[in-house]
């Protein structure tokens, strides 16, 4: 499955310099969808959903005019039932980035569906 990478995150070397992390850090890590959206040069918001050793996994972070993302690189396990009733009753992310990033996973998940094993008709409901 492609990765996608959205706003400031083009690839995988965005998301090790941004978070200043190392290689080692996504060692076994396949990024399913990363994005990272900065307001006015300012004040900024990351999601990253990545999958490894087949469990799914978010990462979030916010920026401002102060302080990148460094040091907000932690990992939490989450489900699909836990994406699913995020995108259905609340919002992905942290900061002001979380209804951009609904729409944004909602968009992948509709065009992943069948690799993501998720529900097409609660995809297809929530457009």
């Amino acid at each position: 499955m492609e990765s996608i990478y959205l706003g400031e995150f083009n690839d995988r070397e965005d998301i090790l310099y941004y978070f200043d992390i190392v290689d080692k850090d996504l060692k076994n890590v396949n990024i399913l969808f990363a994005v990272y959206e900065v307001e006015d040069c300012l004040d900024g918001s990351a999601f990253i959903l990545f999958e490894k050793d087949g469990k799914l996994y978010e990462v979030n972070g916010i920026s401002d005019s102060y302080n990148g993302l460094e040091g907000q690189w932690e990992p939490e396990e989450i489900t699909i039932e836990d994406i699913k009733y995020r995108l259905k009753e609340g919002e992905l992310g942290i900061g002001d980035g979380g209804d951009i990033f609904n729409k944004k996973l909602l968009k992948y998940i509709k065009e992943n569906w069948l690799q993501l094993r998720t529900d097409r008709q609660f995809v297809l409901d929530h457009l």
